[in-house]
């Protein structure tokens, strides 16, 4: 299609290719090949209708560790997608060499470095991992905060907690419990909270799947929905 006689469709067709054989552009598919293979079974659990928030959170403290680690790592680390991306780069004809820098640039970044491998690790490898890591810490930051209340629905937590403390929890997912008054809820924690005050701290359930073995759903039919989330 690059010879088309339809200029407009040869020009754009030769614009795609020009983009496709470019380092910029096998180094962002080796950076989607790296990092989706960090994030691809979180992303597959967080559309799982089965799915415990608390282990969600656990798996995204894994991510943001290992993250952390490439950026602490971040010249051996780009070495190899670098390696990569030279075998790769020169199966097309492609130049692993620095875009043209000015001494002022609006559009991209302004690094003077001695050779491709330092400018494109400082151009783009370490902004990526900042910005995906980023992104995870402000995308699960309200959904953290909030599994820290409901973990004081655990019975481990509620023999020592008021209802105040765990009440936003219940203000958030209120829409998925039995409509009722709040008195009414605050009623069923303290029910909850007494039920297991009489039991020793190490007998008491320490996971929401015991918990929820133990909770009556027709006694405590909230804490139930709590739990189940």
């Amino acid at each position: 299609m690059d010879t088309s006689p339809d200029k407009a469709t040869a020009s754009t067709t030769h614009c795609l290719h020009q983009r496709i054989c470019s380092l910029n552009f096998l180094l962002c598919l080796a950076f989607s090949e790296t990092f989706l293979g960090l994030t691809h079974h979180l992303s597959v659990y967080l559309q799982s209708p089965a799915i415990d928030m608390s282990v969600a959170l656990e798996q995204v403290d894994l991510v943001l560790t290992e993250l952390e680690e490439m950026g602490t790592n971040a010249e051996a680390e780009f070495h190899k997608i670098f390696s990569l991306c030279q075998d790769r780069a020169a199966e097309f004809g492609v130049k692993c060499e620095i875009s043209r820098v000015v001494g002022t640039q609006r559009y991209r970044a302004n690094y003077h470095c001695s050779s491709a491998e330092e400018y494109y690790r400082r151009a783009t490898f370490i902004p990526y991992i900042n910005d995906l890591n980023a992104s995870l810490k402000r995308r699960f930051a309200n959904h953290r905060k909030t599994l820290q209340r409901l973990l004081f629905v655990l019975p481990k937590h509620a023999s020592k907690r008021k209802f105040e403390s765990v009440q936003p929890a219940f203000d958030f997912y209120l829409r998925d419990m039995t409509k009722t008054l709040i008195l009414t809820l605050k009623g069923e924690w303290e029910i909850w909270k007494t039920k297991w005050q009489a039991m020793q701290e190490e007998e008491l359930p320490r996971f929401a799947t015991d918990a929820l073995a133990e909770c009556d759903k027709s006694l405590f039919p909230n804490v139930h929905t709590l739990l189940k989330i």
